[in-house]
């Protein structure tokens, strides 16, 4: 089993926590009620730091492991990515398209082949699991850079050559393509946020981030360089959250996500505390993190809190509650067993080689 992070965990404990927030703003009363294109920040913040973990951790498997050189690494990554998303984030779909789709078939295809989010056009979408679209972007990430050099060293290419050949191809395509559609096409901003040929940069930065030297990894990896660069990526989100122009738009998907990727190096360098509260509430947070992110917004959409006396803060608390509870049902009963089925498949695997 691979030695978790707790300082990557902490990250992605504080992603979707986050995400889980935002998600609250329609409950807010009138009265509590600020500008919420600065709310908002949160839930962009929490994504964007999903984005560049996952492309980090991409990055030390497939680059700095080299774990899909060849064909039975690249069927093991295979299992591994299948088992890990598409069991639980099948359950929850099929939950969701009964509890609050149209009922129609051909609504659910989009979502089983992940491309409700490829096209950048408002007719492909079906709005009924619209928080998926980040899970949309992630797995077409994961097949690229594991297909794509695999296929390249079949060739004769160098691995690591092919791989940073690959994340440099869908950085500057994604950067490239977005510039081109906002400065002529006009998408609407939450369009270009949620397309998945958008936003491949920023799991691009994670995974740049195992691909440099040591001594720049060193240089980042100091408190007060990270705390420089997380300061930086809060202050770009609030300066380009409500553009003026083409440029600012761009940048708002460019610049906080690149200082986001660089606060990488320091948190994998923090040691895990003892086994105290705070240490069980992170690690088992960070943990469930995909079920909650599954879970989330389904007691919302059943209208549990609207018809509530409580005030905000208790019916956030109350909120948090009861995602928690759902995703450790999910987690325990549905993600877990099958990561265990996954582990065998993988231990069959590594026997066959």
């Amino acid at each position: 089993m691979a030695t978790r992070s707790f300082g990557l965990d902490f990250l992605r404990a504080i992603a979707i926590l986050l995400v889980v927030f935002v998600h609250t703003f329609p409950l807010m009363p009138q009265t509590l009620l600020i500008e919420l294109a600065l709310l908002d920040l949160s839930g962009c913040i929490g994504v964007d730091l999903f984005f560049v973990l996952s492309g980090y951790l991409m990055g030390q498997q497939i680059f700095k492991k080299e774990a899909v050189s060849n064909l039975t690494g690249l069927i093991t990554f295979s299992v591994k990515r299948f088992f890990r998303t598409y069991p639980l984030y099948l359950f929850f779909l099929i939950l969701k398209f009964i509890l609050f789709a149209n009922k129609e078939l051909d609504t659910l295809l989009p979502y089983l082949t992940f491309t409700h989010f490829w096209a950048t056009n408002d007719q492909w979408k079906c709005f009924f699991y619209l928080e998926s679209w980040t899970l949309c972007i992630e797995e077409w990430f994961y097949f690229a850079i594991s297909l794509f050099p695999f296929l390249l060293v079949l060739f004769r290419l160098n691995y690591k050559l092919s791989v940073g050949f690959i994340v440099c191809l869908l950085c500057f395509y994604s950067i490239f393509i977005r510039w081109i559609e906002i400065n002529y096409i006009f998408l609407d901003f939450d369009l270009i946020r949620c397309s998945t040929s958008l936003r491949y940069d920023t799991l691009c930065y994670g995974f740049f981030m195992v691909m440099v030297p040591e001594k720049i990894n060193q240089f980042l990896a100091r408190r007060i360089v990270a705390i420089t660069f997380l300061f930086l990526s809060i202050f770009l989100y609030i300066y380009f959250r409500s553009p003026v122009g083409n440029f600012e738009s761009w940048a708002f998907f460019t610049f906080p996500q690149i200082c986001l990727a660089f606060i990488l190096p320091r948190f994998v360098q923090i040691n895990s505390p003892q086994n105290n509260i705070f240490y069980y509430l992170v690690t088992w947070t960070a943990k469930i993190s995909f079920s909650l992110y599954l879970v989330n917004l389904i007691p919302i959409r059943l209208g549990w809190f609207y018809s509530t006396e409580y005030s905000y803060l208790e019916i956030v608390i109350l909120y948090f509650i009861y995602c928690y509870i759902l995703s450790f049902l999910s987690y325990f009963f549905i993600e877990f067993n099958f990561m265990r089925i996954r582990n065998l498949l993988i231990a069959r695997l590594e026997l066959a080689k």
